[in-house]
Formats: C-alpha cells, sequence, structure tokens
C-alpha cells in the first residue's frame, strides 16, 4: 500500500505584504524577492533563528509562482524518496527547518539528487534552517557544498523596537485597532516571541468578538488573569 502524504498548502494570510521589515532585514528580503523574480534557477539559503519568520517567507514565496512548500520537520519520519518525487517539475520548492532531515543518510542523498534536478531544469530551491550553511550539521558532505552555492542569508528575529509595531501591523490587517498603551501593556507582561504574541492576538479578538468588546487594558488584563 503507497503510503499517504499529508498535503501542504502556503497559508493564505502569508505574504510579502505582511511581512515586518526590521531594518536589519531589508538587505536579505530584497535579496529574496530579487532571486524569485529571476529566470534563472538554483538556491537560496535563508537562516534564522526560531520566530525570525523564516515560514512567513517561504510561503509567501510560494505564493508568487508555481510551487511546492515542505514543513521537513512534520515530514522527516516519512520515507524521503517518496516525499521528494518529482517535485522538480514545479519552478519553486521550499524546504522549510532543512536541518531536521540532514542526520537522515537518506533524507540527505534524496535531497541531494532533488537539488540536482531542479538544477538541470533550471528551477529554483529556497531553504531555511536555524544554522548558516557552512555551520549545519549534514551526513553526506557533496550536499552541504550544494546547500551553500548561492550563499547563505540570515534573517533577523524582531527586536525590541520593531516588535510592537509589527503585532500593531497584523491587529490592523484583521482590523483590530490596538491602541500603543495595549500593545505596551501586553509586552510587558507576555512572551516577547512574536509567533506567540501572533496567537495571544488570535485569542484576544476572537473572545473581544464572543463578548462584543474591544481590546482595552482591563480587556486584556481579565484574558490573561483567567
Amino acid at each position: 500500500m503507497s503510503e499517504q502524504l499529508p498535503l501542504f498548502r502556503p497559508r493564505a494570510d502569508l505574504s510579502f505584504d505582511n511581512f515586518f521589515i526590521a531594518a536589519n532585514n531589508d538587505t536579505v528580503i530584497h535579496a529574496l524577492r530579487e532571486w524569485l523574480s529571476e529566470a534563472d534557477g538554483g538556491i537560496f539559503y535563508l537562516h534564522g533563528a526560531i520566530g525570525s519568520g523564516r515560514s512567513h517567507l517561504l510561503q509567501a514565496a510560494c505564493r508568487q509562482r508555481n510551487a511546492f512548500y515542505l514543513p521537513l520537520h512534520e515530514l522527516r519520519e516519512h520515507e524521503a524518496a517518496h516525499v521528494l518525487d518529482g517535485l522538480e517539475a514545479a519552478e519553486l520548492i521550499c524546504l522549510d527547518d532543512i536541518e531536521t532531515v540532514l542526520s537522515s543518510t537518506p533524507w540527505c542523498e534524496q535531497i541531494f539528487y532533488l537539488f540536482n534536478r531542479i538544477v538541470s531544469r533550471r528551477h529554483k530551491l529556497l531553504v531555511s534552517a536555524t544554522q548558516a550553511a557552512a555551520n549545519i550539521i549534514c551526513e553526506l558532505p557533496d550536499l552541504r557544498s550544494r546547500l551553500s552555492l548561492g550563499g547563505s542569508f540570515r534573517i533577523y528575529a524582531l527586536d525590541d523596537e520593531s516588535i510592537g509595531p509589527a503585532l500593531k501591523m497584523r491587529a490592523r490587517e484583521r482590523g483590530i485597532e490596538l491602541t500603543d498603551d495595549v500593545i505596551s501593556f501586553l509586552l510587558a507582561r507576555y512572551a516577547r516571541n512574536f509567533d506567540a504574541l501572533l496567537l495571544l492576538l488570535n485569542e484576544l479578538d476572537r473572545h473581544s468578538l464572543a463578548e462584543q468588546k474591544r481590546i482595552t487594558i482591563p480587556f486584556a488584563r481579565r484574558f490573561l488573569e483567567n
């Protein structure tokens, strides 16, 4: 019986337009968008800490053309050859969290073969990891050298000055008007991890709609206390 694989589609709410670009990330975002617009194929290696927005960018890139998005941390228990078979037909392949499979020789070999098939078609491979290509641990040295061919671009997590405006932008996108006082209140009492703050925003929005109330400091305080 053939293995049943989960089907991953890029999230519809993730785009380049709603990716908040902090000052230290503008160069890499520009380089990525330029690379995506070029006719030639090749590899773009993006690395950064958890919560830096790598997955957002890979899924945003998938909206630009015929593409596949694969979160490898969710696929590593599957057979690599089965997961990657035929993907080179797409114009763009996005492999997220590639380091999660590089301790597996079969996965390394199959990604190596996929890379060669992609290059032969002049298609594109966009890869993300937590470590730079030169530092990543890989069971297949030839694959690590291939991953380094296009350079290694670092994306930085939002700093304290950027995380508030970024949260306000994502809230406004959902039709939520958060005042600066509310944002300061949340940042002072909640983890300064942007993914966690987006989950908190989702819950605040859900409860405010249910109660038909605006998100104010008293509302947010009551929510956090409960």
